[in-house]
């Protein structure tokens, strides 16, 4: 089922926002590299996403020079309609003029988002493990402090 951006969570637009932010960005390695110092890949909700943000770190390790054209050509089939989705992103749903200090933030509220859907998996399973909710929590909690400072 085709969704439209109307449709769209919050979530999945920012995760969106953030791809397309990547891949058009002059230099993305740098870029690349400030998403994993405060977003993990696996807390990207859409599988395809981790699996495109895995494959260019891959490339990125192989090539120096990020060229596009030869990154689609790493893709497989069925990441491709995905990964022009995420290039054809429309930035008018955010400010296009938004710099770095807005994509910080919005890694840090992609953060937020994350671990508030990890704590409702845990609390929704039949066992409940308290050590993993409280450091979820104690996560949530220092990523809410740089969302202030930002």
């Amino acid at each position: 089922i085709k969704r439209t951006t109307q449709d769209m969570d919050r979530f999945d637009l920012m995760q969106k926002y953030i791809l397309h932010r990547l891949f058009q960005d002059d230099n993305p390695s740098v870029f690349l590299t400030t998403i994993q110092s405060i977003f993990d890949p696996t807390d990207f909700s859409i599988v395809a996403y981790q699996k495109i943000l895995n494959e260019l770190n891959i490339f990125l390790k192989r090539t120096p020079a990020f060229e596009i054209q030869q990154f689609i050509q790493t893709l497989s089939p069925s990441l491709l309609p995905i990964f022009d989705e995420i290039l054809l992103f429309d930035m008018a749903l955010f400010d296009p003029n938004a710099g770095e200090k807005t994509s910080t933030r919005t890694l840090y509220e992609l953060k937020r988002l994350s671990l508030k859907k990890k704590i409702s998996e845990e609390m929704r399973k039949e066992i409940i493990h308290e050590e993993s909710i409280k450091t979820l929590m104690k996560d949530l909690s220092e990523v809410e402090k740089k969302l202030t400072i930002l």
